[in-house]
């Protein structure tokens, strides 16, 4: 992908395996150079200490299944007060594991959220329900989450 893309764009990669520096070198190329307009980025690496704002469309190839994790990756994105909407598409091949991955991490993203919203919500460690993968898709395969 970034063989493919260098060819019409300016490309800036930013993943786990950069040294300070050259993370900070990789934010300020994207931010700073008008002519740099795409960055691949690990969601992992960029998730944290890293300000988006001035984007307003992120195209995502990798969903995690740690969904405030993916919810915090997003989140550089949005700046309190903008007007302009920023979009966020996660690209998924059709048919793939990744579409069945992506339906499964909606739908606990789905019911997180309405766990939350109805005040039953849950916290680590003190009693709440924990979820292993087997379970989660068993519960999806019953049509118990949604």
């Amino acid at each position: 992908l970034e063989r493919k893309l260098e060819y019409r764009h300016n490309v800036v990669r930013f993943d786990g395996r950069l040294t300070p520096q050259a993370r900070y070198s990789a934010e300020n190329s994207f931010r700073d150079n008008p002519s740099c307009k795409v960055m691949i980025a690990s969601t992992l690496a960029a998730g944290e200490g890293l300000n988006f704002q001035f984007c307003h469309h992120a195209i995502l190839l990798e969903r995690q299944w740690n969904t405030p994790r993916e919810m915090q990756f997003e989140g550089r994105f949005y700046r309190i007060g903008s007007d302009k909407p920023v979009i966020v598409d996660y690209l998924v091949a059709k048919g793939s594991i990744d579409e069945w991955m992506s339906e499964l991490i909606e739908k606990k993203r789905h019911w997180t959220n309405s766990c939350l919203e109805d005040g039953t919500g849950f916290e680590s460690g003190t009693g709440g329900t924990s979820f292993d993968l087997m379970e989660l898709a068993n519960m999806c395969a019953e049509g118990k989450l949604g």
